[in-house]
């Protein structure tokens, strides 16, 4: 009989300490979701930004005697503000150029990038500030935010990075770990509903307009790049969450390909380079999803290898 009126009594107990017991734990260890500071917010600004504020060194306007100048255009994932600038897969890709070459011929690639730039905006800085420097060739980094709206207004994304961190609630004030279950729910949130934006755009007919004018700037390169000579490629840098297959995106990275192809533009899709990783190993810090120094050193050899046999750029180790 004892035993039994026992475990009633046990269970309580038990039922009273694990959350204590788990907050305590909580609290011991350190956890709790992490605080970005503004940085994490605004858009860095390095040391090294060139004359023209592109996050590269500055460039002489005529092209050196014996050099293939290949242009990069891209956004924030490819003006990478918040990683060093040797560490970036553009200057990677330089590097290893050069050293393969051994001083028989010399590359530059010129990191023609912004943050928010979508394709529009790629193909107006090619036009304005790329030609002048005389390139041999030029590729366009896609990220899928280049044919949405979504990242391209600043608000929008503050606004789901302040719903991300907010903490608002009583609860989140005394609960370490209901504050941690909180903030994975809203992460998740936002998350699934960015996705859903995204694929909308590509795939919704009523929610196309930006995908058409994308997929119209890239016809409006091709025809310039063909007009001066210069060969186009198209890489395809994948969002840095989810790295499984079956990713979320992955038709959508396609429907890119497919189209690149049909335009007769040579593509690569780095999805497969990521699949497999652990997703914040490649980001530049818990809250920012951008790539870090891993990141970058993840793309830079596909990408490499990508413009020697698109013939983008002569292959460095040929006589």
């Amino acid at each position: 009989m004892r035993s039994t009126r026992r475990r009633p009594l046990a269970l309580a107990i038990g039922v009273v300490l694990a959350p204590l017991l788990a907050e305590a734990g909580f609290r011991i260890a350190g956890i709790r979701p992490p605080v970005p500071d503004e940085s994490e917010v605004a858009r860095a600004t390095p040391a090294d930004l060139n004359k023209l504020r592109y996050h590269d060194r500055d460039w002489k306007r005529k092209k050196p005697e014996g050099t293939w100048r290949t242009i990069a255009l891209g956004d924030s994932f490819t003006a990478g503000m918040r990683v060093p600038l040797e560490d970036l897969f553009v200057k990677r890709v330089e590097r290893s150029l050069n050293q393969r070459a051994g001083g028989r011929r010399r590359y530059e690639i010129l990191n023609l990038a912004q943050p928010n730039w979508d394709t529009r905006d790629e193909l107006e800085a090619f036009r304005r500030t790329g030609l002048p420097y005389q390139p041999d060739a030029v590729f366009v980094v896609f990220f899928v935010n280049d044919a949405t709206g979504l990242d391209s207004n600043p608000l929008i994304v503050q606004r789901m990075h302040e719903e991300i961190y907010r903490r608002e609630g009583r609860l989140n004030r005394l609960s370490r770990v209901y504050d941690w279950v909180d903030w994975q729910r809203r992460k998740r949130s936002v998350s699934r509903r960015t996705i859903e934006s995204y694929r909308a755009s590509f795939f919704d007919d009523e929610q196309q307009e930006q995908w058409r004018e994308s997929r119209e700037a890239l016809i409006e390169l091709r025809d310039l790049a063909r007009e001066r000579g210069l060969p186009l490629g198209v890489v395809i840098f994948p969002m840095l969450v989810r790295l499984h297959e079956g990713h979320e995106l992955a038709d959508v990275y396609q429907l890119v390909a497919d189209t690149c192809e049909e335009l007769g533009i040579p593509v690569l899709n780095l999805l497969p380079a990521f699949l497999g990783r652990d997703e914040h190993s490649l980001w530049v810090s818990a809250t920012n999803a951008h790539p870090n120094s891993a990141g970058n050193a993840l793309a830079a050899g596909p990408i490499e290898a990508f413009l020697i046999e698109a013939g983008l750029v002569p292959d460095p180790e040929a006589d």
